[in-house]
């Protein structure tokens, strides 16, 4: 088991080898605590000068080895890719010189390129675009790959915003030279405690445990991932998903449980406990040990923005999930499992408001962050199609109570999509 220490991602930094100034990849997670070194420039918007919701108060930009990093703050809380028409949209407008103009549409969910005499739509995995958090929030960092658009050292990049609002004056970044050391890579360290189990979560997209083409790739990956305890979303078809599963190789698969759609595959024995759950299941998992641990395996209620008619169904399973685990807490599920540790795991499809997760926290379960390996990227979910509307996004989300975090990764899996979701893992140890 790996414990990955992400080493002053963000900041600017000063290599002892060669005495030249390394700049750092920053890592497009949601957190935001590298965006304070001397290598970005920071321009500050009149806030009341919107003409809709979007009104900008600051913008900071970075470029990193031709990648742009942006870190847009806005004056109120909003999602970026979906809400009322009254909302309007915000755009972000790129010169890129003789390269061509790049515009981003956020409630549009487009990119074009004007270049010369043609206009044509860009989806995001040419753009390499990727923006977070995906709830709604008054501040996002996002990343917009250009080499591949002509962009090279020191070519001016001129950043503005059209639609709802638009800054006082572009913002002009020159693409620099890049060190030959371009950033510190993840540095791995054995964990100070070993890790009691891994758990592993992917949502299968539509049945995917016995799609004749994904099908194979799902259950490769589910056996490679080494975990003890896998927990799967969209398998809606029962005796679809027993039939995947009766193809999985090893002691994955030794016990089972489903319901809602959603089903947990454990080496160990495991008990279904009766919670009232609407797209979950929940099971009290026994290791060899006899130390315990209770899973819940999400899947909330997906799209619409904060307010809507699917937001308001997140918050009110968030808030049926949180009362049934105090039922367990009060022994209604008996007595092992009300003393057990929980792990709350899947899809919970927070593209609205960030209120279901608030309300877990508040009920004492706290947040684990999976990244990818090397970069720190935190999204999970990517449209397979390049022609998809929504640009990629963090859906899958980890919280537990009672344990110990270890690790928490994304696996990539570029060369291999068997699902619009990226596979999260996740190492645990009891308290000592």
């Amino acid at each position: 088991m790996r414990i990955i220490l992400f080493f002053l991602l963000g900041f600017v930094c000063v290599s002892l080898l060669s005495g030249q100034e390394i700049e750092v990849q920053p890592a497009v997670d949601g957190v935001f605590n590298e965006w304070s070194n001397s290598g970005q420039q920071t321009l500050t918007d009149p806030v009341g000068d919107a003409t809709g919701a979007f009104d900008i108060k600051t913008v900071t930009v970075q470029d990193f080895n031709f990648d742009l990093y942006l870190n847009l703050e806005l004056d109120s809380s909003l999602n970026l890719q979906s809400g009322p028409k009254s909302d309007r949209t915000l755009k972000i407008d790129l010169d890129l010189g003789d390269c061509g103009t790049l515009l981003i549409d956020f409630r549009g969910r487009t990119a074009t390129l004007n270049k010369g005499d043609s206009i044509r739509p860009v989806p995001w995995q040419e753009i390499g675009f990727v923006s977070l958090p995906t709830y709604a929030a008054d501040r996002f960092e996002m990343r917009l790959k250009l080499r591949d658009f002509g962009v090279q050292e020191g070519d001016v990049v001129k950043i503005n915003f059209s639609g709802s609002d638009e800054l006082d004056k572009p913002i002009r970044q020159i693409f620099s030279k890049q060190s030959a050391i371009t950033g510190l890579p993840a540095k791995v360290e054995q964990p100070t405690q070993k890790a009691d189990f891994r758990i592993a979560n992917i949502n299968t997209l539509r049945n995917g445990l016995i799609d004749k083409t994904r099908g194979p790739l799902l259950r490769a990956a589910i056996e490679s991932s080494e975990a003890d305890i896998v927990c799967v979303q969209e398998e809606w078809k029962k005796e679809k998903f027993d039939t995947g599963v009766s193809f999985l190789q090893g002691e994955i698969a030794e016990h089972v449980i489903w319901f809602g759609g959603c089903g947990i595959l454990s080496r160990h024995p495991i008990e279904r406990l009766p919670m009232t759950l609407d797209r979950a299941v929940a099971g009290l998992v026994t290791f060899d040990d006899g130390r315990q641990v209770t899973v819940i395996s999400v899947h909330f209620k997906a799209a619409g923005f904060a307010g809507s008619k699917e937001d308001k169904l997140r918050i009110q399973q968030a808030t049926q999930l949180v009362s049934e685990i105090e039922k367990m807490r009060n022994q209604q599920f008996g007595k092992e499992a009300m003393q057990a540790p929980v792990i709350v795991i899947g899809d919970y499809n927070l593209v609205g408001s960030r209120k279901p997760l608030d309300i877990l926290l508040a009920a004492g379960l706290s947040e684990v962050l999976p990244v990818r390996q090397g970069n720190g990227f935190a999204h999970t979910w990517q449209g397979l199609k390049e022609d998809e509307s929504f640009w990629p996004g963090r859906l899958d989300l980890l919280t537990q109570a009672g344990l110990k975090s270890l690790n928490a990764e994304v696996m990539e899996s570029e060369t291999n999509r068997y699902s619009d979701h990226f596979m999260l893992v996740g190492d645990f140890a009891f308290p000592e």
